[in-house]
């Protein structure tokens, strides 16, 4: 069983099996409402809203899913495209994340 992270001098300790979502879950209780995100622009994003947008995706991801497999995400680095690695894990699946400056004949390999 995976225990729960723990605030250590204002960061998260590493604990041994727990999975990235854990961690956020467990974020949730004390700092849902507070920043986890500062993206290139300056805006925020919080706690809350990384695991809404993850958990809503993931049960979008699968819905739709075959099996396991990839999924690329195409979109610019952002907290959309954190919510999207986390949602993709999320479901089980691999992420690979696509850049939107590729060239299209890049992207469609």
């Amino acid at each position: 069983s995976s225990q729960p992270a723990r605030r250590v001098g204002g960061g998260l300790a590493r604990t041994a099996n727990c999975t990235s979502m854990e961690i956020l879950r467990g974020q949730l209780p004390s700092a849902g409402d507070t920043t986890a995100l500062i993206d290139l622009r300056g805006g925020t994003t919080t706690y809350r809203w990384l695991h809404d947008r993850a958990a809503l995706l993931a049960a979008e991801l699968q819905r739709h899913a075959s099996g396991p497999g990839a999924v690329g995400v195409l979109c610019e680095r952002s907290a959309v495209q954190v919510a999207g690695m986390l949602a993709t894990w999320r479901a089980g699946l691999i992420y690979c994340p696509l850049d939107p400056t590729l060239p299209p004949q890049r992207l469609q390999l």
